[in-house]
């Protein structure tokens, strides 16, 4: 299986960068990621800046950024709408922020944890998982 070939954070338009860097702080560092299905970026990010409304003073991020005129930029803005709308207690890394400048869209999540689970478990797990995000009116 051949990968996808990936950019590098400094191949985006200056414009998509300073966004970038006005909302989170000065990026420090890239590590691209293997893997998904685009051809854009995608990698943690190190960045000086305040996360998570002023909790916490730099940090370590998830980076995507693909063209806005690709054939799944729409799948991107999606998943950012949904992110964005998912209650606290579902157990996903919270999106930051979306935006799109100069023909390429970007988000920005927490990271992961390392050892952190978040599509597999046990089923007594999944059921507690289930239980903290469903509606009230579906329990």
């Amino acid at each position: 299986m051949r990968r996808t070939p990936r950019r590098e954070l400094a191949g985006l338009p200056p414009s998509l960068v300073a966004e970038v860097e006005r909302r989170l702080g000065a990026v420090r560092g890239f590590e691209p990621r293997q893997g998904g299905f685009s051809y854009g970026v995608r990698g943690i990010a190190t960045v000086d800046g305040h996360l998570n409304g002023g909790c916490s003073r730099g940090g370590r991020v998830f980076l995507k950024a693909v063209p806005s005129g690709a054939d799944h930029a729409g799948d991107y803005r999606s998943e950012a709408v949904v992110s964005a709308a998912l209650p606290a207690a579902v157990p996903a890394p919270r999106l930051l922020f979306s935006c799109e400048r100069d023909g390429w869209g970007c988000s920005a999540r927490r990271r992961r944890r390392a050892g952190c689970r978040t599509s597999r478990g046990t089923r007594g797990s999944w059921r507690r998982r289930w239980t903290c995000w469903r509606p009230a009116r579906a329990r």
